[in-house]
């Protein structure tokens, strides 16, 4: 029978306290107790509570009839422990350990009933320290070692600076008279430094007395010669004004020659226009050609290297077949792009994986395509000349860098741009 009285024990206790686990922040609390959401019945099992944004774990405890009992755990951002201990009925007791947050410990010690008040200079509750407490620096050298009695400080204090060097020994009344000492210091320090901050007054306000003595003569010298710059002003504006009629005669003269020249310009900018609409007559055999009689004869849309050809091929790192409906062709960014005959403006679009695209219809059912364009020239329904430069090359739509597509279609059917090129 003895053997099966720890199981029982255990079966007695899991009923009493069923281990469950919740967020913190879910529970309510009512005269410093915590109830389950929804509930009148205590809440006796596991908390716990994460960092928002991370989800990482920022405490875990646990209630027992709705107040802090056994262990409990904090954790910073970073991961590292914060804090450790335990409480009793919802109050601190026994060891308790604090963490800087380089993970170094920061205090160690233990509580009898503290209730979580009463700071010190670290920081941490005080309330209810018992017995040696030990405190270290950030860098793990130790700060202060004090002994404690419900709280209150027993015994010899001793306290080192972050060097590691001793800064003070001594008991609790010797250190109260050492500050005391120090308060009159410092009173004494500060009636000194009024009394020079006095004296540096009445200096300063002499001298500020002198200073305006200084400056009232400054300003009737000032205002003589303000007095002599004005006459001498006087005189510069009527010797400006001479030169600005004389200057305004020869603005006069200057816009005489200038229109002169203004004339002749026009008359050779007329004489320019009269030749090249000679020219584009010249060039209208070729315009008006239909497309489908200009196979091998089209010029190349721009300059550049064929980096993808028409047709099926296979896929090596896609280890697959595509079917590319036209040829690409590398150039450098700002490669100009050329209309290869003349037709209509029809779209002008944005397509994924296409980028800017311009579609020219020809006539006849024949269409020619210009993608991965940019800083586009033309409009839609504006009519296009073979050798027209209709945009530049871009990267828009692109994987691989600057280079254009370009297709050619009569009707629905996608056909060779190569066999349709001049030959290079």
């Amino acid at each position: 029978m003895k053997k099966h009285i720890p199981l029982l024990a255990l079966l007695l206790a899991s009923q009493l306290y069923p281990q469950s686990k919740i967020d913190i922040n879910d529970l309510v609390e009512v005269d410093g107790k915590m109830y389950r959401p929804s509930s009148d019945k205590l809440y006796s099992g596991i908390v716990y509570d994460s960092y928002t944004g991370t989800g990482e774990k920022k405490l875990e405890g646990f209630y027992r009839n709705g107040l802090k009992n056994g262990e409990w755990t904090w954790w910073n951002v970073l991961g590292g422990i914060d804090s450790t201990g335990n409480f009793r009925k919802g109050q601190f007791y026994g060891q308790w350990k604090f963490y800087h947050s380089n993970g170094q410990l920061k205090a160690r010690g233990s509580y009898r009933n503290g209730d979580g008040t009463n700071r010190d200079e670290y920081g941490l509750t005080a309330h209810g320290r018992h017995g040696k407490w030990t405190f270290w620096h950030g860098n793990g050298l130790q700060a202060s070692e004090i002994a404690y009695k419900e709280g209150e400080i027993v015994g010899i204090w001793i306290s080192w600076n972050e060097q590691g060097q001793k800064e003070w020994e001594g008991t609790l009344e010797e250190h109260k008279i050492a500050e005391e000492e120090a308060r009159l210091k410092a009173e004494e320090e500060a009636r000194l430094a009024e009394e020079a901050r006095l004296a540096e007054e009445a200096r300063l306000a002499e001298e500020a007395r002198l200073a305006e003595e200084a400056r009232l003569a400054e300003e009737a010298r000032l205002a003589e010669e303000a007095r002599l710059a004005e006459e001498a002003r006087l005189a510069e504006e009527a010797r400006l004004a001479e030169e600005a009629r004389l200057a305004e005669e020869a603005r006069l003269a200057e816009e005489a020659r200038l229109a002169e020249e203004a004339r002749l310009a026009e008359e050779a900018r007329l004489a320019e226009e009269a030749r090249l609409a000679e020219e584009a007559r010249l060039s209208e055999a070729f315009q008006s050609k239909s497309f489908a009689s200009l196979k091998g004869q089209l010029p190349w849309p721009a300059e550049g290297k064929v980096i993808s050809k028409f047709g099926r091929k296979w896929n090596n790192e896609l280890k697959t077949t595509t079917n590319n409906t036209g040829i690409d062709i590398k150039g450098k960014p700002g490669t100009q792009i050329y209309a290869v005959m003349g037709g209509i403006v029809t779209t002008i679009t944005d397509i994924r994986g296409y980028g800017n695209i311009i579609i020219i219809d020809h006539g006849g059912d024949f269409f020619t395509i210009y993608s991965h364009v940019t800083k586009i020239q033309t409009n839609v329904d504006s009519e296009v000349r073979a050798g027209d430069i209709i945009a530049y090359m871009g990267d828009s739509g692109s994987f691989n860098g600057s280079k254009l597509h370009f297709e050619i279609w009569e009707k629905d059917q996608k056909l060779d741009p190569e066999k349709w090129l001049v030959k290079k």
